[in-house]
């Protein structure tokens, strides 16, 4: 054997060695997520006609009484495959699978609960041979940590859901539909040291507030993570902020500024 065809072989030994462990039972790619090969012509029928060209696909088959995500990709031929799980930012969460693969249709499956998946929207991506061939979004969404009980945040400001009702009507210009971030005079006292703001999201979405000086600088995030749809109360007092000065609230929804409050400080 000469080193041409030895080449060859090691390659093609390669190859079988890395597709081995995905035979007829799923095979665990990492805790809660699974993959193994499928009937080809029942799935192949589900694939949209403009991804029917021969060459990969890439497919989802969503199920709203399921705690299963499951997808499906096609390889027409024997190929270097790569599925990356990103984050909102666009960030690699994972590499769920990065192995030669035979051609062949497969499920994916994942379970955000178990694969321990945050609270947030995510991409799935296929790339075929160094491309990427598809993409596919799925959301994370599960009782958040703000409910009825307030949640301190950070020393002196606390999180509470309300009642949509005991916060309604915004004012005009806010009272679209969309996102609304008004000061709750009801909830405030001229007496006291306690301000109170209402945040409304009428779906779930990633959401972000920041605390600014008169300087445009960020003095604190208090909160950047994933919320449920509803309203939301949200209450300054003793200590903070520590120092006397104007500040400004930003509030910002999926990436978007959707309101800004101001307020003084005079200690």
């Amino acid at each position: 054997m000469n080193r041409k065809t030895a080449a060859i072989a090691a390659v093609v030994v390669l190859a079988c060695f890395s597709c081995a462990h995905l035979g007829k039972k799923p095979a665990v790619m990492h805790p809660g997520v699974t993959i193994e090969p499928v009937d080809k012509e029942g799935i192949l029928r589900l694939i949209p006609d403009e991804e029917k060209n021969g060459g990969p696909a890439f497919v989802n088959l969503p199920n709203p009484f399921s705690h299963k995500q499951l997808y499906f990709f096609h390889l027409p031929a024997t190929a270097r495959t790569r599925i990356e799980l990103c984050d909102d930012d666009g960030k690699v969460v994972s590499t769920l699978i990065d192995e030669h693969m035979q051609k062949g249709v497969y499920q994916l499956s994942i379970i955000p609960a178990v694969f321990l998946l945050e609270n947030g929207k995510y991409t799935l991506k296929l790339n075929v041979a160094k491309k990427l061939v598809g993409t596919k979004e799925f959301t994370v969404s599960r009782p958040g940590r703000f409910g009825k009980n307030p949640v301190e945040i950070l020393p002196g400001i606390t999180v509470v859901s309300l009642n949509d009702a005991d916060v309604r009507p915004y004012p005009g210009e806010e009272n679209t539909g969309g996102p609304a971030f008004v000061m709750i005079n009801k909830f405030s006292s001229p007496f006291s040291d306690i301000i109170c703001y209402c945040f409304h999201l009428p779906a779930a979405a990633r959401t972000r507030i920041e605390i600014y000086n008169d300087e445009s600088k960020v003095v604190s995030t208090l909160i950047d993570e994933y919320i449920q749809k509803g309203a939301y109360k949200l209450t300054f007092g003793r200590p903070f902020p520590p120092e006397t000065g104007k500040y400004t609230l930003k509030l910002n929804v999926d990436k978007k500024l959707v309101g800004t409050r101001n307020f003084t400080i005079i200690k």
